[in-house]
């Protein structure tokens, strides 16, 4: 029984019997102590009032749920200046008052559930020989207090999802560690200024452009650097450039590459748009064109956007992107692999044998595993036939693409030495479409120069060249750029960024989604947090 005793962690305590079946262990014991002290008062007490059992679930023995059946004892207090007059003996090396379970049974439930969650928990629990149910664990993670942080010094600011487009929470990371420290439950200014008052002493806090971190930055730390991210700058500067790009789409569709993406097992196909698609589409981009051209008709007559929005029952939105483009273009989606992309290339070499049966070409593919339907097929042939037309070959052209905004601004945030021939070739032509398109190549380019060498110090020429440049889209993004000046300056100059924080929102993420997303703040809070604790 000592032995036993001993192998439990048990002291001064002697067991009666041991009860064992197929799942159970239950091991009935009692105190060895005469007196017990008062939990309120201290004093020792010897006079026993009553006896009753206490039962309370260990760690698992074998597989086998481990249940202690104790032997409680109710003490009289005779301090006079007590108010506890009867009070129960504690077993504080086993498990706290009111409990159900062993200290360490609930710490053991506590981590695996902040790891785990609640069902994964329960899941893995069971087999084990530890019953719980998954309200229990979660239960147990909400009464889990995580130890106090100490204030960091470099610190990333970024805002999270709970409800897209609804709610929002901020996530705060210690740079410096790389491991979060808090979770706000909006991303208002009022409440970021607040957490930062009352941790004093940070000296650099890192955010992506919005204005409300910055306000709160500027009234909880007024002394700390702010530091505007690169990737949100990149992203800020790719949407600029593609604005621009948006206004010759048309004129990009005419030029075709190869994208370094594409592989012979997954060619693109091509796509053969019916001559009543084209005649709607026709139809639809000669009304658009018609209501540009009385928005800015209006606005040649001094209303402004606001009252045209209203007049014509537009959003301010529609009518701010007409009022400046001579011509508007609908956004079409390039050709993208369908159900025919494995057996384009087999097509494309039949044809070019001179095989011209639709119906003999589909029996071929047919045979080979395709499941589609033969009008699929007519019309890919049917392609064929008018890029053969306007004399193309066909079995260059199923493999490229034609250039969209979207597109070019891909290969302009490449590096240059990761370019292929054909995609700088592509460029070029981009470049020769038209001098704005060929002033925003250089103005992209230079940007992202500095900011992946970190050459804080040529910003200011870059603003005088991008407000000079004569093209609105530039400007305006000079302007933004000079009012949140020093943040952006030492974003180009400094080492620090979001990087760590975006991670840390994929983790966030996980874990609520892991929850169906129904992790109330204060629960999603306890288990962000607590892996930094594991980490320290």
């Amino acid at each position: 029984m000592t032995q036993i005793t001993s192998l439990l962690n048990l002291s001064h305590v002697t067991i009666h019997h041991i009860a064992t079946s197929d799942s159970v262990v239950i091991i009935t014991l009692h105190s060895e102590t005469r007196e017990a002290s008062c939990p309120l008062c201290s004093q020792p007490a010897i006079r026993v009032q009553s006896r009753y059992q206490r039962t309370v679930q260990d760690l698992p023995l074998q597989g086998k749920t481990l249940r202690l059946r104790l032997h409680v004892r109710r003490f009289f207090c005779d301090n006079p200046a007590c108010q506890r007059k009867m009070f129960a003996e504690r077993f504080p090396e086993l498990t706290s008052a009111y409990a159900r379970r062993t200290t360490r049974l609930t710490t053991l439930l506590s981590t695996w559930g902040l790891t785990l969650g609640g069902k994964t928990t329960t899941q893995i629990g069971h087999p084990l020989g530890i019953r719980s149910s998954r309200d229990t664990v979660l239960r147990i993670v909400r009464r889990t207090s995580l130890p106090e942080q100490e204030t960091p010094r470099i610190l990333g600011v970024d805002d999270w999802a709970f409800r897209r487009g609804i709610s929002y929470g901020t996530l705060l990371v210690d740079l410096e560690r790389g491991q979060p420290i808090e979770m706000l439950a909006d991303r208002q200014a009022s409440t970021l200024a607040t957490w930062l008052k009352q941790h004093p002493g940070i000296l650099a806090i890192s955010r992506d452009r919005a204005g409300e971190y910055a306000l709160g930055a500027k009234q909880g730390a007024l002394e700390a650097l702010q530091i505007a991210d690169r990737f949100h700058l990149t992203k800020n500067l790719s949407e600029v450039a593609e604005r621009i790009l948006a206004h010759h789409r048309q004129a990009l569709r005419s030029i075709r590459f190869v994208p370094a993406s594409a592989t012979s097992s997954s060619p693109l196909a091509v796509r053969y748009l019916r001559p009543a698609r084209e005649r709607r589409k026709h139809e639809v981009q000669q009304a658009r064109q018609a209501r540009a051209e009385q928005i800015q008709s209006l606005v040649a007559q001094g209303m402004t956007q606001q009252t045209i929005a209203r007049l014509l029952h537009l959003n301010r939105k529609t009518v701010a992107l007409s009022a400046h483009t001579q011509t508007v273009s609908l956004v079409s989606r390039p050709a993208r692999a369908g159900i025919l992309a494995p057996f384009t290339r087999y097509l494309s070499a039949r044809w070019h044998d001179g095989e011209r049966n639709g119906v003999g070409l589909y029996r071929e593919i047919a045979a080979q595993g395709y499941t589609g339907s033969r009008m699929t097929v007519e019309r890919f042939l049917l392609g064929l036939r008018a890029l053969e037309q306007q004399g193309h070959l066909p079995a260059v052209l199923a493999a490229t693409v034609e250039m969209t905004p979207h597109r070019a601004i891909g290969l302009l945030l490449k590096r240059a030495e990761n370019r292929t021939e054909e995609e700088a070739r592509a460029l070029l032509q981009v470049s020769q479409v038209d001098a704005a398109l060929a002033q925003t190549q250089r103005l992209m380019q230079q940007f992202l120069k500095m900011l992946r060498e970190r050459h804080g110090e040529e910003l200011d020429a870059w603003l005088e060249a991008a407000m000079h440049s004569g093209i609105p889209e530039w400007r305006a993004f000079a302007r933004k750029l000079r009012q949140d000046h020093a943040a952006v300056w030492a974003g180009l100059t400094l080492k620090w960024n979001n990087g760590p924080v975006e991670g840390h929102i994929n983790r966030l993420k996980f874990l609520k989604r892991s929850m169906y997303g129904r992790a109330k703040f204060d629960l999603l809070r306890l288990r962000v947090l607590y892996h930094q604790r594991e980490c320290a």
